[in-house]
């Protein structure tokens, strides 16, 4: 796996808040990098309900106790543990690199949260590798305008087709060296468009609707969009109170 820039300012984080959250698109790496700079760890995914369910039942241990700093993975699925972090903190004198979060996004319950956590969660936002993480490569902004070495590093055409392709496949850390990246590509947009989607609009989505939007993003995503632009775009199909529940 790939060694991820974010790692320096985690490890920063941990030594200044008492919980860091690190959230961001799904298969972005958000696990991968929490796990490898916690001491435990426990999931909430792997039995869903009846986490939920010993939570309720005040024997939240099994989820707070063990070795700091301690991973909680989606998070989301019980809100109510973004409070009782705080409490968790509030209670140890505000002691550092205790809890490591992670959500697919940020989007939960926010009726079960109470509290913004300010002073004791604060947050990371991963995103997909970004080339040098993928190839470790070596340039640097200091470097360029020192001694221009971008040009030394980037002339050839091998390089320049190999960014390329890079930029097109997006780069998910667990995709292997030169693996095509269409089949999982079309998988991840069908998984978001049939579930993540659909779940936050409960029953007022509309598949086409939300294959419309996506395309306009895509289309549109190298300026600052206004969403009057993404309602033309589509036609006006919908009024701008429904699209921001489905953005």
């Amino acid at each position: 796996m790939y060694k991820r820039i974010l790692e320096n300012k985690l490890k920063q984080y941990l030594s200044a808040f008492s919980c860091v959250l690190i959230y961001g698109p799904k298969f972005s790496g958000k696990t991968f990098l929490a796990k490898n700079n916690s001491n435990s760890y426990f999931y909430v995914a792997e039995k869903g309900k009846k986490n939920y369910e010993l939570f309720e039942m005040n024997q939240e241990y099994k989820i707070f106790e063990g070795e700091s700093p301690r991973l909680i993975d989606e998070w989301q699925i019980i809100p109510e543990i973004w409070d009782k972090i705080r409490h968790i903190s509030d209670q140890s004198n505000n002691r550092k690199g205790l809890y490591i979060i992670t959500g697919s996004s940020i989007l939960y319950n926010k009726e079960k949260v109470f509290h913004s956590g300010a002073g004791r969660i604060s947050r990371i936002k991963l995103f997909n590798l970004a080339y040098c993480e993928k190839n470790d490569c070596q340039i640097s902004f200091f470097n360029i305008l020192k001694n221009n070495e971008l040009e030394n590093n980037l002339n050839s055409k091998e390089n320049n087709d190999e960014i390329i392709d890079f930029l097109i496949s997006g780069w998910w850390p667990a995709l292997e060296q030169n693996e095509k990246t269409n089949n999982f590509t079309k998988e991840y947009i069908e998984s978001i468009l049939s579930m993540n989607v659909r779940e936050n609009m409960n029953l007022n989505y509309k598949r086409n609707i939300a294959e419309e939007i996506l395309k306009s993003i895509s289309r549109l995503n190298t300026t600052q969009i206004k969403k009057s632009r993404i309602l033309s775009d589509i036609n006006n199909l919908i009024d701008i109170k429904t699209l921001d529940k489905y953005l």
